[in-house]
């Protein structure tokens, strides 16, 4: 049971993960900020290209981790 439990839980997550990317994709989503509890946006710059990182948990420091990057182009 507990197994099935860690697998729903996942799986779960993994829907939360996509959801959040694909708010961003619609630009729905704030490209800054927190979204909610768990995920949190990030948009980093580097040299004429976005990538916009989905970050799961609170608090400061390293128990954030990326969870969802995608890089585009920056519109000039």
């Amino acid at each position: 049971m507990q197994m099935r439990n860690d697998m729903n839980r996942a799986w779960r997550k993994g829907r939360k993960v996509e959801n959040a990317a694909a708010r961003i994709n619609s630009g729905t989503l704030p490209r800054h900020g927190q979204t909610n509890i768990f995920y949190k946006t990030t948009s980093v710059s580097r040299n004429g290209r976005r990538e916009t990182r989905v970050h799961e948990g609170g608090g400061g420091g390293d128990d954030k981790r990326t969870v969802w990057t995608t890089s585009e182009r920056t519109p000039l």
